[in-house]
This record gives structure tokens, C-alpha cells and sequence, in this order.
């Protein structure tokens, strides 16, 4: 599995199981659907954006090659785990706030 495969596999999985955690843990009848739809809207964008990334470095090697490539990576992990506080987030928030 390649280093691409490997952090597309983590976003298409982390912000749908957190937010999925998210609304089973608000005890509500609604917070799994909204977790559940939440978690597929950012899931969806956190995935094409890490496969944006990783075929524009593979398309274009000649300014791919001038950022280091631990760099790289870091940057798509805080891309991921970006996604994922936000779906935790806004799952809490539209079910304790917007659906109380």
C-alpha cells in the first residue's frame, strides 16, 4: 500500500467514524442521521482533496519534487484531522443546538 492509498484510506474512514461516534454518544433518535450525513458530506470532501493532492504531486514531479515530502504529508494529515473536529463539531452543534 502506498503512502497515497494509505492517507485516502484515513480520510474516507476517520471523519465518518468520528462523527458517526458523535451523534451515538447525544442518546438522541435523530443524532445518528445526522452523524451519519454529516460523516458522508465531509467525508466525501476529505477524501478528493487528499486524491487532488496526491495526483497533482504525481502529474507535475518538477514542483512536487521542491517541498519535501514529509512535508507533504504532515500537510494532508492536518487536512484530515481538520475535516474530522469540523464533523465532530458540527454534529454536536446541529444536534444539541439546532435539533433541541
Amino acid at each position: 500500500m502506498t503512502l497515497s492509498e494509505f492517507l485516502s484510506l484515513i480520510s474516507f474512514t476517520t471523519p465518518f467514524g468520528c462523527c458517526l461516534r458523535m451523534g451515538w454518544k447525544a442518546n438522541r433518535g435523530s443524532g445518528i442521521l445526522v452523524g451519519l450525513l454529516i460523516g458522508v458530506v465531509l467525508d466525501v470532501a476529505s477524501f478528493w482533496g487528499v486524491r487532488f493532492v496526491c495526483k497533482w504531486a504525481a502529474h507535475h514531479p518538477k514542483p512536487a519534487t521542491q517541498i519535501p515530502g514529509w512535508l507533504v504529508a504532515a500537510a494532508l494529515l492536518v487536512w484530515i484531522f481538520g475535516f474530522t473536529f469540523l464533523g465532530m463539531w458540527l454534529t454536536e452543534f446541529i444536534i444539541h443546538d439546532v435539533a433541541a
